[in-house]
């Protein structure tokens, strides 16, 4: 990212701040995180290679499956027999999510369900998995089915998940400065489980967790920003809350930067090019403007 860059990420989360009403009073800074982007990256490099496809382990191959990302995403649709959801959900493309996708991650289905669903239907539909030149394309089909395993068998996707070290030292620095401290991510029940038992001093920093599969909300709706409200109400070490999320979908940022008592942070970078500057810039600016720089 480059400095321009840099400045209007800091700009469009200042422009958050100022849209909130002045309060003179001492006001709790609490950051709510995402996980996946945020905490966490899948490897997509050993995601795609070697897993029973022939293929080696390499960067081309993350490259595929880039590519393959939005054929994946429609045959979701096609197996629904839908396009998209009415839940007002956006797939990382900008796009109306997949209805099983969407129902995994509001936990109306699990992920072996969506697999009982979904493996069959890729299976008997070459016709879904096409060359360019219109022809079917069994490699394709081979990976989108691999793919779809790995995501929603949960044995499989944790394997893949790796924590990002530069936002794991945010979080205790934020921790070390009495910031009370919230997960809010769209994620599968178990999934979220499973992450929380393979990286437990990380998530044993946070204060409370809502993850969208246990309290059937997701973000970018309203309902779930309300969900982390009504858990920061319970803890008493929290006054008259402002809320900063951390997130790397545009979509969640702007939903959050249109509530009172928000602003939305974006984490584009795994915590490099300014990304953790931006947070410690953004919690200054409402320290300023809310008499509360004794929490620093």
């Amino acid at each position: 990212m480059n400095k321009a860059l840099l400045i209007l990420g800091i700009a469009f989360s200042l422009h958050g701040i100022h849209s909130l009403k002045a309060d003179t009073s001492h006001r709790s800074i609490v950051i709510a995180s995402d996980i996946g982007g945020v905490l966490m990256r899948s490897n997509y490099i050993t995601f795609v290679g070697g897993k029973g496809l022939g293929w080696e382990t390499t960067i081309k191959n993350a490259f595929r499956l880039y590519k393959i990302y939005p054929t994946f995403l429609d045959a979701l649709d096609r197996a629904a027999g839908v396009k998209g959801n009415p839940y007002g959900l956006k797939d990382p493309l900008g796009n109306s999510s997949p209805l099983l996708w969407t129902d995994y991650f509001l936990g109306k289905k699990t992920g072996k369900e969506v697999l009982a669903i979904v493996t069959p239907l890729f299976e008997s539909h070459p016709e879904w998995f096409l060359h360019k030149n219109g022809s079917p394309s069994k490699n394709k089909q081979k990976l989108i089915i691999a793919f779809a395993k790995n995501i929603f068998l949960v044995e499989k996707s944790v394997t893949y998940k790796k924590k990002i070290k530069k936002m794991e030292n945010l979080i205790s620095g934020l921790k070390e400065k009495g910031h009370p401290l919230y997960i809010i991510s769209n994620i599968g029940d178990t999934e979220y489980d499973a992450v929380e038992a393979k990286y437990p001093q990380l998530f044993s920093q946070f204060d409370g967790i809502i993850a969208s599969a246990k309290v059937g909300h997701a973000k970018p709706n309203k309902d779930i920003f309300d969900d982390v409200e009504e858990c920061a109400s319970r803890n008493p070490a929290i006054h008259n809350p402002l809320f900063i999320l951390l997130d790397d979908q545009d979509e969640n940022i702007k939903a959050a930067n249109a509530l009172e008592n928000w602003v939305g942070v974006p984490i584009k970078n795994e915590g490099h090019k300014g990304d953790t500057k931006r947070v410690w810039q953004v919690i200054a600016e409402l320290e300023q403007k809310y008499n509360t720089s004794e929490q620093r």
